[in-house]
């Protein structure tokens, strides 16, 4: 299972030396390759299985791929990402992608394997046409 967060494009590092330089921000930073650490023992670093990412656009326009050791193969089917949340001290960024990109939603839908399990809060953070074109992922009518 493949987990995933949000986060907002000014907590994005381009190079290791930017990321390196930026430890010290309010707000963690996040890059490619790279591990981020909480600021402290107290904030956690939350993340969600893969097929509720669209469900947490509020949180940022830029989607993490984080690296998770999962033994568990299925995606979960609960109605809420609340539940199935994992809360760490660190977390080793695997891939970030523009959630608003055609790109994110066909990862999204190729990495899950089934598309009624995609959750859909935040699709109003999307343009129309990627809205569109998620909708059509999920009906089956793209692939």
């Amino acid at each position: 299972m493949i987990y995933a967060k949000c986060i907002h494009s000014s907590q994005i590092a381009k190079t290791r030396e930017e990321f390196a330089r930026r430890q010290m921000e309010e707000y963690c930073v996040y890059c490619e390759g790279e591990t981020t650490y909480s600021h402290n023992d107290t904030d956690t670093l939350d993340c969600v299985p893969l097929n509720y990412i669209y469900d947490c656009l509020k949180y940022g326009d830029h989607i993490a791929i984080v690296s998770v050791e999962s033994e568990d193969e299925n995606y979960p089917t609960k109605s809420s990402y609340l539940s199935v949340q994992l809360s760490m001290s660190k977390q080793h960024i695997i891939k970030i992608m523009k959630a608003d990109s055609k790109d994110a939603i066909d990862y999204v839908f190729d990495n899950v394997n089934n598309r009624d399990i995609i959750h859909d809060g935040y699709l109003n953070f999307l343009s129309d046409e990627l809205v569109d074109y998620f909708v059509k992922r999920k009906e089956g009518l793209l692939k």
